[in-house]
Parts: structure tokens; C-alpha cells; sequence
């Protein structure tokens, strides 16, 4: 039923923070020190081989891929959040209000696409009935680097 009336505000909520703050946001890290702390080698690894096995799945035996080339990936996708463009490929478009020299000399735009293409986090053979379910075994390797 439709009524003439001006509607109440919703209640206002706030996240609390309940949980003890991990030991190594008290230290003086930089942020690619603190970066480096979660997303180790064991962390990328497992990134790597999800996302070369997906990569099989799909018919691409060729593709193979480094941890200094995934953390570049990384690296872009860390950038494309500070600096966005309408498109993804504008990063390697020589146009000067776009062109992100960072970007286009660090990997080429065919090779980044090609990762973002295979880039996997879980297994889709054995995935929990869960919302989480793609990003939970990533979730849960990351957990374990927070003391």
C-alpha cells in the first residue's frame, strides 16, 4: 500500500573490530614488506598451481607462469585501483592522459591478459557449496600468516 509519508532513517551500523590486531601492523614495515608477509612463496605457489591447472583445463598445455611474473600481475591490478581507466588496455595505450609507462614496460598487455584469462585461486573440481568456495583455500592460507 502506498502511503504519503517521509521515511525513517535507517539505523546507522558500524563494523567493530573485535578481533586482537596481528602482530605485524605494529611494526614499521613498508607496505611492500607487509605485502610480501602475507603473499609469500607459499602463498603464490598456490596461486600458481591453480592457476596453471586451470590453464591445462582450458586446452593451454603451453602456459606456464613465474612468481616474479605473477607478482607484476599483482603489481598491475594493485595500480589499475589507484589509477583506473575505462578500460584495461588503455594502461598500454600510448596516449599521454593514459598511458602508464609503469604498466606497459613492466608486462606486455597480451601477456596480462592471457594471466587474468587463467588466474585461479581454488580447484573447481572439489569447491565447497559456499559463496567463498573459489577464494576460501586463499582465505585460509592467509589466515595461517596472521599470528
Amino acid at each position: 500500500m502506498w502511503r504519503k509519508e517521509d521515511l525513517q532513517a535507517s539505523p546507522i551500523k558500524t563494523a567493530v573490530w573485535s578481533a586482537k590486531e596481528p602482530s605485524f601492523l605494529s611494526k614499521s614495515l613498508s607496505p611492500v614488506l607487509t605485502f610480501d608477509l602475507l603473499f609469500d612463496n607459499d602463498v603464490i605457489d598456490h596461486i600458481l598451481r591453480e592457476t596453471e591447472k586451470y590453464a591445462i583445463e582450458k586446452g593451454d598445455h603451453a602456459f606456464s607462469i613465474t612468481r616474479d611474473k605473477f607478482k607484476l600481475f599483482l603489481s598491475i591490478l594493485l595500480i589499475s585501483g589507484y589509477n583506473p581507466v575505462l578500460r584495461r588496455s588503455m594502461y598500454w595505450e600510448q596516449k599521454e592522459d593514459v598511458y602508464n609507462k609503469a604498466v606497459s614496460e613492466a608486462m606486455s598487455r597480451n601477456d596480462f591478459d592471457q594471466i587474468l584469462k587463467y588466474v585461479h585461486l581454488a580447484s573447481n573440481g572439489n569447491l565447497e557449496r559456499s559463496k567463498l568456495a573459489k577464494v576460501t583455500p586463499l582465505i585460509n592460507l592467509l589466515k595461517k600468516k596472521i599470528p
